[in-house]
């Protein structure tokens, strides 16, 4: 920094974060900011006429409500060491406070307290979304709510309806491994560390063709109202799992399909009611073609197509992938279901005939 009058006056002020209005007041104050300028900056050999300054280390800045912080870690557990979550955006945030509920009133404490400082808050679920931590916000982590109950409701005399309660903190792989004890699944995704954010926002996965998106299975929440803080519970919720204080809301319908896509800009879901089906055994099929040219590669891609949207049975979902090995690329191709009907008049390169919990795995490696 030149060290004239002149570019202190306009330096100074930048570092006081401080602008002075009053010409008179402002004068006999950039005498002293000068002189501070002067003794905190450092003399430099090969430019006599500049001040070298250097900027902190640490910086702190407090919000209007930082001081409200304490009130709502003394009324919640708090997360203990650092907490690696799968996204990276995610993972570079620091929240305000990193909030680690194991109890559904913890989770109501949680929004009064941000209804009432009217800020905002985010949930962690299973980790893998950019949207689960943000900056100077209060994140909830629900990895202590990992029940999973399956109940049997009765439909009518001849028929019994098999349910799965899973609370939000659940993993896919934990949830497939609970219900393949019990020969039933539900229709998730294929990689076992995802957690809730699945489930609200969709869900796809290989049982897709068959039963749906995993939102779609769906038939009952238990949530906390951002608005209120109030515990609702919506769609069908079994009595054995209805928390103590929770209502059944008039337009439940409404919230129900809401959450199925939206959920935490309404509530906070702490548990969800899966429609179960029975765990059938898979077939695996892989084809694995060497491609020497774009043409043989265009034509490959067009078969693959052809079977898939107009052949392959509804019991069937295929995977198809290009990889280079041995300085070749190839197009790999990969069904999983429980027809016997094959992609393609080639014979596959390997077959496999696996159980449930057994193909989530091998999926997941792919």
């Amino acid at each position: 920094m030149e060290n004239n009058d002149e570019v202190l006056n306009s330096f100074a002020p930048f570092v006081a974060g401080l602008v002075i209005k009053d010409l008179d007041l402002e004068m006999s104050i950039q005498v002293k900011w000068r002189k501070i300028c002067r003794t905190l900056g450092h003399h430099v050999e090969s430019h006599p006429d500049h001040r070298l300054f250097s900027s902190p280390n640490i910086m702190v800045a407090l919000n209007r409500h930082a001081t409200s912080l304490p009130e709502l870690a003394e009324q919640v557990p708090l997360v203990e060491g650092e907490t690696m979550l799968k996204n990276q955006e995610a993972n570079l945030c620091r929240p305000a406070l990193h909030v680690r509920p194991t109890k559904v009133e913890h989770v109501q404490q949680c929004i009064r307290w941000a209804v009432k400082h009217e800020v905002a808050l985010t949930v962690i679920g299973g980790g893998h979304s950019s949207h689960c931590c943000h900056p100077n916000v209060v994140a909830i982590d629900m990895s202590a709510f990992t029940q999973i109950q399956i109940l049997k409701a009765a439909k009518d005399e001849s028929d019994c309806v098999v349910l799965v309660a899973v609370e939000s903190g659940c993993k896919t792989g934990d949830i497939i491994r609970k219900t393949m004890e019990a020969g039933i699944t539900i229709p998730l995704g294929f990689r076992p560390s995802i957690g809730a954010g699945l489930w609200l926002q969709g869900g796809i996965g290989h049982l897709s063709r068959l039963y749906g998106l995993t939102c779609d299975s769906i038939i009952g929440a238990v949530v906390v109202s951002v608005a209120s803080g109030e515990i609702f519970c919506v769609g069908r919720v079994p009595s054995e799992h209805k928390p103590v204080g929770a209502v059944y809301l008039e337009e439940e319908n409404s919230l129900l399909w809401a959450i199925k896509g939206a959920a935490t800009n309404f509530c906070v879901v702490v548990s969800v009611i899966f429609r179960a089906y029975a765990a059938p055994t898979y077939t695996i099929r892989k084809w694995i073609a060497p491609l020497c040219d774009n043409l043989k590669a265009c034509r490959k891609l067009s078969e693959y197509d052809k079977f898939v949207t107009k052949e392959l049975p509804r019991d069937c979902s295929a995977d198809a992938y290009l990889y280079w090995d041995k300085d070749q690329l190839h197009l790999g191709v990969t069904t999983f279901g429980t027809s016997t009907n094959p992609l393609s008049s080639e014979s596959p390169t390997s077959t496999t005939v696996i159980d449930g919990i057994w193909g989530r795995n091998t999926i997941s490696g792919l």
